[in-house]
């Protein structure tokens, strides 16, 4: 009787490169982007406009979904970390 001791290891990475290579396939491939620009001076500060925008490989009908959701989240971010006034949340 003869056993192979690094089957058990084969098995294994075998199943993780399996796992990996479905999960490639399967999630949405989406990149975002986020700019900001200085606008013109405005009394005791700058005013910064902030565009987002996104690209999906293929036909993706979540992304304008997917970037909503990311540019709300930016914004409560930045509006933690702001005071109040500073901070006003303008219509895209």
């Amino acid at each position: 009787m003869q056993r192979d001791t690094g089957a058990t290891w084969v098995l294994i990475f075998s199943i993780l490169a399996t796992v990996g290579l479905i999960t490639g396939l399967l999630v949405p491939r989406r990149r975002l982007w986020v700019k900001a620009t200085l606008t013109q001076p405005v009394v005791g500060g700058r005013k910064v406009k902030i565009e987002y925008a996104g690209l999906a490989r293929g036909e993706d009908p979540g992304l304008e979904r997917a970037v909503e959701q990311f540019r709300t989240s930016h914004l409560s971010a930045i509006a933690e970390q702001l005071p109040s006034p500073l901070f006003k949340k303008g219509t895209q």
